[in-house]
């Protein structure tokens, strides 16, 4: 009870810190303009689709948000000695505050979807039409909702591995480094092939942000995700495995 606590106080010092909100109102205006490039004219769940894993929408205001968070949650370990100090191993303080990051990010995503609803019912029409997409042997809603969780799925490692870095590197390294990942997005061009066998799944985690690459179905698409997010998982337990064996102590 004690830790639940204790992360749901995070939780709000981070969503009432000013600093992000003014970052997230301004991005979302910069997000609010680019919609406006989109093909309004479009069915509102395939342009939805296409907007959350628009270049644009992930370089300026997804994945800038999701720093900002992890940042924030790292400070505020780092900084409070009395909470550090309720931590026996450095595995329990890890692991505390890898929890920390899940739970923000996860309510961060949550309003994120929300707010990114309520601009497109402002600038989209109400085209609901829900139809069979042969290609992806689903429809057009359920592509959708596979476009979310691994949406979800992907700024969940994402965030683990920046804050594992944290705790692991110079703050202002791992700062460079996911700013150059997120602006990496916006250079990644469209595939000009079909993706037809496993061993031509993309090899940059940075691209399955994104929904340029073109699978000769949905299956091949969420193998190749799956095997990505496993590459990555590994990525995650050796960082934690180092952090573990360089820095014996949670005060160091």
């Amino acid at each position: 009870m004690q830790k639940n606590s204790y992360i749901i106080a995070n939780v709000e010092a981070v969503l009432k810190n000013k600093f992000l909100k003014i970052f997230l109102i301004v991005a979302l205006l910069v997000f609010g303009y680019f919609c406006t490039t989109l093909n309004v004219n479009e069915n509102y769940f395939d342009t939805l689709s296409v907007a959350l894993t628009y270049p644009q929408f992930l370089t300026f205001c997804f994945l800038p948000a999701v720093i900002l968070i992890d940042l924030y949650i790292f400070q505020l370990f780092e900084k409070n000695m009395m909470a550090i100090s309720r931590f026996k191993t450095k595995d329990a303080y890890l692991k505390e505050m890898v929890k920390n990051v899940f739970f923000a990010n996860s309510i961060f995503f949550i309003i994120m979807i929300i707010i990114v609803l309520t601009i497109f019912n402002f600038i989209l029409p109400a085209n609901f039409n829900i139809y069979y997409i042969k290609e992806l042997g689903m429809n057009n809603l359920l592509y959708l909702i596979y476009i979310l969780i691994k949406l979800y799925l992907m700024m969940i490692i994402f965030s683990t591995i920046l804050t594992l870095l944290l705790k692991l590197i110079n703050k202002n390294l791992v700062i460079i480094l996911g700013v150059l990942f997120t602006v990496s997005l916006c250079f990644i061009h469209e595939v000009d092939r079909v993706v037809e066998h496993i061993w031509q799944m993309p090899k940059y985690f940075g691209t399955y942000f994104l929904g340029i690459v073109q699978y000769k179905n949905l299956f091949l698409s969420m193998v190749s995700t799956i095997i990505m997010f496993i590459i990555m998982i590994v990525i995650i337990f050796i960082l934690y495995k180092i952090i573990i064996r360089l820095k014996k102590d949670v005060e160091c």
